[in-house]
Order: C-alpha cells, then structure tokens, then sequence
C-alpha cells in the first residue's frame, strides 16, 4: 500500500467516524426531545386524571382541544362540551381512577398514549367499575399538548 492509499484510508476513516459521531449526536437529541415530550403528555395525562376526580371543568377546558372526539366503552362518543358539562356537573362522577400499563409514543406534533383505565365511577346515579384499555392522541400546540381522541375498549 502506498503512503498516499494509507493517508486516504485514516482520512477515510476519520470521514466515517465524525459521521457516526453527528449521526449519534443528532439521535441523541432526537431521543431528549421525544424523552422531554413523553414526560410532558404524562404530565399531562396525569392533570387530566386529577381534573376528572376534581370535577374542574377549567382544567378538562385547558387539556382537550376544541376538535375533541370522545369515544366511550360503549360506544357513545362525545364532543368536548359534552364531556366537560358530564365530568363537571357530577353526571360521570369518579370516585378514584387508576391508570397503570402506560406507553407513550411520540410521532411528530402527536402523541399516541396507551394505559389500562379503573375507576371507581357514578354515571347519571348508576355506580360502576370500569376496568377498560384507552388510546389516546394528544396534539402538540402552541399552548402545549392537547388531548385530540379518546377512545376506550
């Protein structure tokens, strides 16, 4: 090998290694941002949980956007107005909700969260126990993340 075919194979590798370099560094930012918005649709997740069991129809306003579509165990679906009006004025009451299996996957401006639902529930006096799966969507906004679907099965 000639002194020149050595000097452009270190060259070659060294091209290779600050490619795998950025690549990496670029994947690790990737990862953080994800990282930072799956904690930020959790938290927000949870502000939703602790908005139903408060019956705070401000907070249900603030965390679900205007296009909200909000379909239920049994099939009834929802608008936004509806669901807020039955969480806040004690319609669907929630005496204790847990959430447990959660998985949140961000894929652009949305946010696709998953979780096992039980609730210790009142819907229009009848008691229940709801022990359901849930789908999310929540929409990164310019206000934050926004819950776009709900869908329970």
């Amino acid at each position: 090998m000639t002194k020149r075919e050595k000097g452009m194979e270190r060259r070659d590798l060294g091209f290779v290694f600050a490619a795998a370099l950025v690549g990496g560094m670029a994947m690790s930012s990737s990862a953080r941002s994800d990282t930072a918005d799956e904690a930020a649709v959790a938290a927000q997740v949870e502000k939703l949980r602790t908005a139903m069991l408060a019956r705070d129809g401000a907070a249900l306003e603030r965390l679900m956007a205007p296009e909200l579509t909000y379909g239920h165990s049994d099939r009834r679906v929802q608008n936004k107005a509806e669901v807020v009006d039955a969480i806040a004025t004690g319609k669907s009451q929630f005496d204790s909700i847990a959430l447990s299996e959660q998985t949140i996957h961000v894929v652009g401006d949305l946010a696709i969260v998953r979780h096992r639902f039980v609730a210790d529930t009142v819907s229009n006096g009848t008691p229940g126990h709801p022990d359901i799966r849930i789908l999310q969507i929540w929409q990164k906004r310019s206000l934050g993340w926004a819950m776009l679907v709900r869908q329970a099965h």
